[in-house]
């Protein structure tokens, strides 16, 4: 069945009833675990016909389903590609991981400077340039000794002792690890948002799902 199809399909069922419709969302690991369970939940509390198809999806995989209709929409940062639209809901910062007994002067901010001789564990995924970008500006350069592309990893070699980490606030949602964090300068932040293709093909169901979590955005702070 085709794209086109399935949306005529949809829409008709949407004027014999607005709650029906099926929302097919990707979205990056760090929403779909810390955030976007809440957000489904809440909403279908309201809507409790809409269905969700939901994906674990990396940026090249989420651009490439948008095109061909695969999925909805996606919650992710801003592909910044042609024929797609980014819905910005969500300013998530980059921050400094460390072990809990780390001797931070100030328990909320923490220069690089004082980091310098600190081995660094590297988080290389799809906002390493984010990272890169936080050294960069503030010309200190780490001492990475490992790379990883799991943030849960990164945390438990934190606690252990091995080094500290740069990664966005929103992994650390409900962490189990002890660990302590810190702000820095330069305040890098990543904007989160929907993403969806250019034209009429967004569902009701969909754009009131959006319109909701806009609503209800603070799931994420």
């Amino acid at each position: 069945i085709t794209y086109e199809s399935r949306r005529l399909n949809e829409q008709l069922e949407e004027l014999a009833d607005i709650q029906n419709g099926t929302i097919r969302l990707g979205s990056y690991v760090s929403v779909s675990c810390y955030g976007l369970p809440e957000l489904i939940y809440q909403y279908c509390r309201l809507y409790s016909k809409v269905k969700f198809e939901l994906y674990q999806l990396d940026d090249i995989t989420a651009v490439n389903m948008l095109r061909k209709g695969q999925i909805d929409a996606c919650i992710m940062c801003d592909p910044h590609e042609k024929g797609l639209k980014f819905l910005e809901l969500y300013e998530d910062p980059f921050i400094v991981v460390v072990p809990e007994d780390f001797p931070a002067v100030n328990n909320r901010y923490i220069p690089l400077e004082e980091l310098r001789h600190t081995p660094f564990i590297f988080l290389d995924v799809g906002y390493s340039s984010y990272i890169n970008e936080i050294f960069d500006k503030s010309g200190v350069r780490p001492d990475t000794i490992y790379t990883m592309t799991d943030d849960r990893t990164i945390l438990a070699m934190v606690e252990r002792g091995f080094g500290f980490s740069i990664l966005p606030k929103l992994t650390l949602a409900k962490t189990p690890y002890k660990v302590k964090t810190l702000y820095t300068n330069p305040n890098i932040s990543r904007n989160i948002g929907f993403v969806v293709r250019n034209g009429d093909y967004n569902s009701r169901a969909l754009k009131t799902f959006i319109k909701f979590v806009r609503n209800n955005i603070s799931v994420l702070g």
